[in-house]
């Protein structure tokens, strides 16, 4: 099928839901790509599509609708030219619009969303068009001719999704590529690892959690890993709890790197604030920490129990709260059997959820809806 996939970037990491969605599709169809004058690709991905490149910066709001508008009219003049047939979509609402619009040419419509529509009103809370059109995207959806949902189902009832149009998939990993990294020496002190933003309301209460190790007298690290955001706050946090010789602050890593660290601690931690755009994910990196054979502490989200049994594959926080953290972490820590019966389970749950067997399910689909509108 020749596809016109509505993106505005890609990054190089092999991991994403993002490039994992682009490389499959790009294997298996003609996908056309329209994106900014300097914006770079993967090369594995560049050299098997069709790139139009804009005059327009997509990131700055002005020029960006601008960048949309040129690529709605390119698409419907390649319609001829190349015989493109259908759209794909993300789950932004503006792309939904896009989606929805190229619908009304008879173009078929995929949309993709692999995280909740409602995330980019985090940014605009405050803006009346932004939430007109996110409200506006609920009943444009419904259009779609196939919707690949990535996220906990019930998490978009508000969208009223036709069954038979949907199909359901979580995100994944690929397993054979964290085997290298499994037999890297463990750190010499009992080691808990976390990656993520950096941020306040992200590790507060995970820094938290260590001074209340420290009080008990117990020997540990934690290693952050990620992009700090407010380096004075994160600094003086630490320096107030004196937690300077307890927790190693990386920053943000290579993928690499990430991995080396990731492997050689003991138990590794996700914890989230309950949001709505939290609460309906899969989270990449808790497939890493299982492929790799940790213990995962995680926060009880509808998305993350659907992937989590507590106390058989994974540990589920009854309470978000440094306490519970702490408490779940010492008895992992004092517990061998329990950290290596977790970690057995873990790598054989997370051989259940191959990107290659998710892209078949999407591929499954793809096909059905191709002899429907041929």
């Amino acid at each position: 099928m020749k596809i016109a996939y509505l993106c505005n970037y890609i990054r190089p990491f092999k991991s994403t839901t993002q490039y994992q969605r682009a490389k499959f599709l790009s294997a298996k169809h003609d996908l056309y790509l329209f994106l900014d004058k300097n914006e770079q690709i993967p090369g594995d991905i560049e050299s098997k599509v069709t790139i139009f490149r804009s005059r327009f910066d997509s990131r700055k709001i002005g020029s960006g609708l601008l960048h949309k508008l040129w690529r709605i009219f390119l698409v419907l003049r390649l319609r001829k030219k190349q015989g493109i047939e259908a759209v794909y979509t993300l789950f932004s609402p503006h792309m939904i619009l896009e989606g929805y619009i190229l619908s009304l040419f008879n173009f078929t419509w995929i949309d993709d969303i692999w995280d909740h529509p409602s995330l980019f009103l985090e940014s605009y809370s405050d803006n009346f068009f932004f939430k007109k059109l996110y409200s506006l995207s609920k009943s444009f959806l419904k259009k779609a001719d196939l919707v690949i949902l990535a996220i906990e189902p019930n998490s978009m009832s508000e969208f009223d999704l036709e069954e038979e149009k949907t199909v359901y998939i979580t995100n994944g990993l690929n397993p054979e590529l964290y085997r290298e990294y499994k037999d890297k020496e463990p750190f010499d002190e009992f080691s808990v690892f976390f990656v993520g933003h950096l941020r306040k309301q992200r590790i507060e209460l995970l820094i938290d959690s260590a001074a209340i190790l420290k009080k008990r007298g117990l020997d540990f690290e934690y290693h952050l890993v990620g992009p700090i955001h407010d380096d004075v706050w994160l600094e003086k946090k630490v320096g107030e709890l004196d937690l300077d010789h307890h927790i190693t602050i990386h920053g943000k890593k290579e993928h690499d790197e990430t991995l080396n660290i990731m492997a050689r601690s003991h138990v590794c931690v996700l914890p989230f604030n309950k949001l709505k755009t939290t609460d309906c994910i899969y989270p990449i990196k808790l497939f890493e920490y299982m492929a790799l054979g940790k213990p995962v502490v995680v926060t009880g989200l509808k998305g993350i129990k659907r992937i989590i049994d507590d106390n058989e594959n994974g540990i589920v926080l009854n309470e978000n709260t440094p306490e519970e953290i702490a408490r779940k972490i010492i008895e992992l820590k004092e517990n061998l059997q329990l950290r290596n019966r977790l970690s057995k389970n873990a790598e054989r749950t997370v051989d259940k959820f191959k990107w290659s067997d998710i892209n078949e399910k999407i591929e499954y689909r793809i096909e059905e809806l191709e002899k429907q509108v041929r």
